[in-house]
């Protein structure tokens, strides 16, 4: 279980220890490969399983501190870019 999940406006905020993080990834893995799952569930469990592991990656290979790093932040931002033609994504709160 996460240590704490907050319902931010237009985002969910969850914090979560390695091992549940380690969990996390090996459940949507199996979801994603599970023959038997609805064909949406697969795909959203893949995209977030894929997103979850690049970032893991990344950090996994990155030098590390003992004791004053901040933790690690994962955002998962999908939203849709506006269709007014500009790459610019709406404003969001920095606390979300």
């Amino acid at each position: 279980m996460p240590g704490e999940v907050q319902d931010a406006v237009g985002a969910v905020i969850v914090k979560v220890s390695g091992p549940s993080l380690v969990a996390i990834l090996a459940s949507l893995g199996g979801i994603k490969d599970d023959p038997g799952v609805a064909p949406g569930t697969q795909t959203i469990a893949h995209h977030l399983h894929q997103r979850i592991a690049d970032t893991v990656k990344a950090i996994a290979a990155s030098r590390h501190t003992r004791g004053n790093a901040e933790p690690v932040k994962i955002v998962i931002d999908d939203r849709l870019k506006p269709d007014d033609g500009s790459d610019e994504l709406p404003e969001r709160d920095p606390d979300d």
